[in-house]
């Protein structure tokens, strides 16, 4: 089954088409900190809908940077992006047609690496994810227990703000 996989960051967006932990085609397109919500999520709809042209493609993976609830499927907050309560999930399946599930960047990443990279075969895998910002994220049990709480927040770590509007 082919799947979109996109990396949502502060400088970019990386979306590919995926099959079996196999990258078949990418492209990457900008996230301008002058970008808004909607000049984005136009874009990668866009993107999508290009690579969809010639894959077909059955569902849509997202990590976006900050605190994701996956239950919601909304963006709670990501200082790379700038976005506060962005309901990306619902507003993504909205122009894609595609079912969508998002998470946290990091933990999708440390969730790659466990079920299809470096970490292929060990109980528990870390990571540290170095870009815009510095996140990482965890997985025990061979990424089998994956928590859906509200800003899901368990499993990942990183510089995080902690005095609202702080440096």
């Amino acid at each position: 089954m082919k799947s979109i996989g996109i990396d949502l960051g502060g400088t970019s967006a990386k979306i590919g088409v995926v099959e079996e932990g196999t990258l078949l085609a990418s492209l990457s397109l900008p996230t301008r900190r002058d970008s808004d919500y909607p000049m984005i999520l136009k874009e990668i709809a866009e993107s999508v809908g290009r690579l969809c042209e010639d894959y077909p493609v059955q569902k849509i993976g997202i990590g976006s940077p900050g605190l994701v609830n996956t239950v919601s499927g909304t963006v709670c907050f990501s200082n790379n992006i700038r976005w506060s309560d962005a309901p990306l999930r619902d507003d993504l399946a909205r122009l894609t047609g595609l079912p969508v599930a998002i998470a946290n960047d990091a933990r999708c990443a440390v969730l790659g690496e466990a079920v299809y990279g470096a970490g292929r075969g060990y109980t528990r895998v870390a990571m540290l994810t170095l870009g815009t910002g510095v996140g990482g994220g965890f997985v025990a049990n061979g990424a089998k227990e994956t928590p859906s709480v509200h800003a899901d927040a368990a499993g990942i770590f990183g510089h995080m703000t902690l005095v609202p509007q702080g440096r």
